[in-house]
């Protein structure tokens, strides 16, 4: 509602799975032709939605992965 921020049309309103729709900032920097689009192309992801595969990546298994979430390591889902 900042009438700077309205101005300079820095809000943007992103789809989320869970929250419905989001209202977040757009980058103030503004790179590329006048007029294009700066708005973010999707949500940010829920807690916990990569961690098994930047574990994976990380050279964690399955078995390791299930051993670190009943464990609680992983936090709650």
């Amino acid at each position: 509602t900042d009438p700077h921020t309205v101005e300079r049309d820095l809000v943007a309103e992103t789809p989320h799975p869970d929250f419905g729709p989001v209202r977040t900032l757009r980058s103030a920097v503004r790179v590329g032709p006048p007029g294009a689009d700066r708005a973010p192309t999707r949500a940010a992801p829920v807690m916990g939605a990569d961690t098994d595969r930047v574990l994976r990546e990380l050279g964690y298994d399955d078995t390791r992965i299930t051993a670190l979430r009943s464990s609680g390591a992983l936090g709650k889902d």
